[in-house]
């Protein structure tokens, strides 16, 4: 054999092994992580690894216009969740309720965890007026006030609730969810995650110049698995921040909001939430079980859950 022929062969054997290692191990690992047995903690621990699925009950702040229970469950990557509530926004008969998922880094996510509240508190447009609105502005200004910071690569979905008398208004940006559970364990889902397969978020991103690849799943220039989210600067000619909101006036036949990052719905339906929760009297019951069950079936992705007793 020439010294060229061996090369070649060399150099595609050697290529061919690459791209094996390149495709398997990630595979291997997350089929490690769908089970939470201590010989697969002990594996992941080697790689460092941090698993975690203990439960995490959260402080309560009293006096919000309907009472919450937040949980928060770590899995295998580190915790870039954040939540936050305010009983009175702007010292007003205003509650919010908040889930912000991060996704390289939890700069994003901390930043919006207290700015956006601010930023409605002192909002320039009459929150209880215009509530979609001055929620609209705000998650466009936390992402220009975030991006200011120059952490490039991090992101963050955002999803608040604002409550008010009967009325609630929800907005949402990237792929947390907010669904309201009815007594009779129906749903009404409150928003909708923005994925870039989304036909009219496809449509949008291609105006724009963009283009989505599939990767596992599909995913914006081949990166990011959500069409919109707050930072992202790399990203911000396709990944805006603009919320969808969903508003909803309580009656009788509630019983819950569900807000959560996609931890919680990538093991469990919407229906099957509602099932957990129906016939469970307190938010902290429905979202203590809705937490067990996560573990339960082996949670994939940090998971946290804020219900909200209508």
């Amino acid at each position: 054999m020439s010294v060229a022929a061996w090369w070649s062969g060399a150099t595609t054997s050697t290529t061919v092994t690459a791209l094996l290692v390149l495709v398997l191990v990630p595979v291997l690992l997350l089929a490690l992580m769908a089970s939470p047995s201590s010989l697969v903690r002990a594996h992941l621990a080697k790689f460092k690894i941090k698993w975690s699925q203990e439960i995490k009950h959260a402080g309560v702040v009293k006096g919000t216009r309907y009472p919450y229970y937040l949980v928060e469950i770590q899995g295998p990557w580190a915790m870039e969740d954040r939540a936050h509530v305010e009983a009175r926004l702007g010292g007003r008969n205003l509650s919010l309720y908040g889930v912000f998922d991060g996704h390289n880094g939890s700069q994003a996510s901390r930043f919006c965890q207290r700015h956006i509240a601010h930023l409605l508190a002192h909002s320039p447009v009459d929150v209880l007026a215009h509530p979609a609105a001055a929620l609209e502005r705000a998650f466009k200004q936390a992402d220009g006030d975030f991006l200011a910071t120059k952490h490039e690569d991090a992101g963050t979905t955002a999803l608040v609730m604002l409550a008010h008398d009967n009325m609630l208004h929800v907005a949402s940006c990237g792929d947390s969810r907010a669904i309201l559970v009815r007594k009779d364990a129906s749903v009404l889902p409150l928003s909708v995650e923005h994925k870039p397969d989304r036909l009219d978020e496809r449509q949008r991103i291609a105006r724009a110049g963009g283009t989505i690849e599939h990767w596992g799943v599909w995913r914006v220039e081949g990166l990011l698995a959500m069409s919109r989210a707050i930072g992202d600067e790399k990203l911000k000619q396709f990944v805006i921040p603009d919320p969808d909101v969903v508003s909803h006036a309580v009656t009788k036949d509630d019983a819950f909001v569900v807000l959560a990052t996609d931890g919680l719905f990538d093991v469990l339906r919407n229906d099957e939430v509602a099932g957990l929760c129906r016939g469970e009297l307190t938010s902290e019951a429905a979202a203590t079980r809705l937490a067990t069950e996560v573990v339960t079936r082996g949670i994939v992705d940090n998971t946290t859950i804020i219900v909200v007793q209508l």
